[in-house]
């Protein structure tokens, strides 16, 4: 798992990890990971105040139109060695760009959460402006 999560983070300029912070809060930053000794070196803030624990690393890309887009997350845990911060991986999530119709995949995954999401609560489907979006689409292409 290693090899591949180390040049598969080659591929994108930076990651983002989410650690917790002595609260239980999740807080995020922007970082580096490096290949090290059972994980990844991350240099973490110290303003994010984070403690041992769960964590997830993700990475993401698209171009200035929001195509091309590519993204992964990993879930594992952080812990401190040797006066470091090291990310020791458990699961790789494969996001937009990787698998069979990747965008596709998404769409109906959101549509089924958001038909439980709106059934467990017994709430209707909610209306969508059309006539609003398409002016704001107008205004945003045309000025």
């Amino acid at each position: 798992m290693a090899d591949d999560l180390t040049r598969l983070l080659g591929s994108f300029g930076s990651a983002v990890i989410t650690v917790l912070d002595g609260d239980g809060r999740p807080v995020s930053a922007r970082c580096d990971p490096a290949p090290g000794v059972g994980g990844f070196v991350v240099d973490l803030p110290a303003w994010m105040g984070a403690v041992e624990g769960r964590a997830g690393l993700m990475c993401h890309y698209h171009d200035a139109r929001l195509w091309h887009q590519r993204s992964f997350v990993v879930r594992g845990r952080v812990e401190r060695s040797f006066g470091r911060w090291v990310f020791i991986p458990e699961q790789t999530i494969p996001g937009m760009g990787y698998g069979r119709f990747p965008l596709l995949r998404m769409m109906i995954r959101g549509r089924r959460r958001a038909a439980r999401y709106l059934q467990a609560r017994r709430l209707p489907r909610p209306e969508v402006p059309w006539d609003q979006m398409r002016a704001i689409k107008r205004e945003a292409f045309h000025g």
